[in-house]
C-alpha cells in the first residue's frame, strides 16, 4: 500500500481529494498539506485505491516521492482504520489514537441523538457526468441516512436513478436532501417536478454537499451534525 518512506516523518502531504485532506487536518498536520506540485522524497502523495495512481504527479527531476494509498470508508470502523494507518505514514503514532477517540465520541453523539420517530427523506444528489439524480438503496448515503435515523424515501429503487422517476412514485417524503456541488445550485434553476412535491412547496429543505458521498472519513460527524440542525430549525 505504501511506497518505501526512509527517514524521518514526511514534511508535506499532497493530495487533490477532499477526504483524505479531512484525514490529514483531523491528525493535525494540516499545516504540511498541499493541494499539488511536484513532489519529492520528503513528501507523500496520498490518494484513494480506487483513484489509482496513473496521473499523480510524485516523480521529480531529483527522483521520486512516495505514494499511499488509502482504501475507501464505508464505516466508522473504515475511518477508524485509515486514521490509524496514515498516522503510522506520517510517524505520529499518538495523533491517530487522538483523531480515532474524537472520531468515536462524534459518531456516538450522532447516534444517541438519533431520531425517535424516523422521518423520510427524498434524497436528490446532483453530479457532474450523470446530473441530477434520485438516490435510491444501495448507494453510499444509504447508511449515513441510517446513521440519523433517517429513511430513504426511495428505498424501494436501487441505485441513482433520473429525476423523472419521481413521477412514478406516489407518496410523499417528510423532507428533500439536495447535495449540491456549490451552494444554491438547485434554487438558482426550476424543476416543474420537484414543485409538484409538498416538501419543496413548503421549504423542508436539507443542504449538504455533494462530497458526502465520497467516502467516510474524519469530518463526516461534523457534515451529518449540521444535517441534524437543519431537521431541527425546520
Amino acid at each position: 500500500m505504501l511506497a518505501t518512506l526512509q527517514g524521518l516523518a514526511p514534511e508535506r502531504v499532497v493530495t487533490r481529494d477532499r477526504v483524505i485532506a479531512d484525514y490529514v487536518v483531523a491528525l493535525g498536520k494540516g499545516c504540511c498539506l498541499l493541494g499539488h506540485g511536484p513532489v519529492g522524497p520528503e513528501c507523500v502523495w496520498v490518494e484513494h485505491q480506487a483513484q489509482g495512481c496513473a496521473n499523480c504527479p510524485f516523480r521529480t527531476g531529483s527522483g521520486s516521492g512516495n505514494v499511499c494509498r488509502l482504501p475507501k470508508a464505508t464505516s466508522s470502523q473504515g475511518v477508524q482504520v485509515n486514521i490509524q494507518y496514515l498516522a503510522r505514514v506520517l510517524r505520529d503514532v499518538d495523533a491517530g489514537r487522538v483523531a480515532q477517540q474524537r472520531f468515536r465520541e462524534a459518531m456516538a453523539g450522532l447516534n444517541a441523538q438519533c431520531l425517535k420517530t424516523p422521518l423520510t427523506v427524498l434524497c436528490l444528489v446532483s453530479h457532474p457526468s450523470r446530473g441530477v439524480t434520485i438516490a435510491g438503496q444501495n448507494t453510499e448515503l444509504e447508511p449515513l441516512l441510517n446513521t440519523l435515523g433517517l429513511v430513504n424515501w426511495a428505498g424501494g429503487l436501487s441505485g441513482y436513478l433520473p429525476l423523472c422517476r419521481l413521477q412514478q412514485l406516489p407518496q410523499q417524503p417528510d423532507y428533500l436532501l439536495l447535495l449540491e456541488p456549490w451552494p444554491g445550485q438547485f434554487q438558482s434553476r426550476q424543476w416543474p417536478v420537484l414543485e409538484q412535491v409538498r416538501a419543496w412547496q413548503e421549504g423542508r429543505i436539507l443542504l449538504a454537499d455533494n462530497s458526502l458521498m465520497a467516502a467516510w472519513g474524519p469530518a463526516l460527524p461534523t457534515r451529518l451534525h449540521a444535517i441534524r440542525e437543519q431537521l431541527q430549525g425546520c
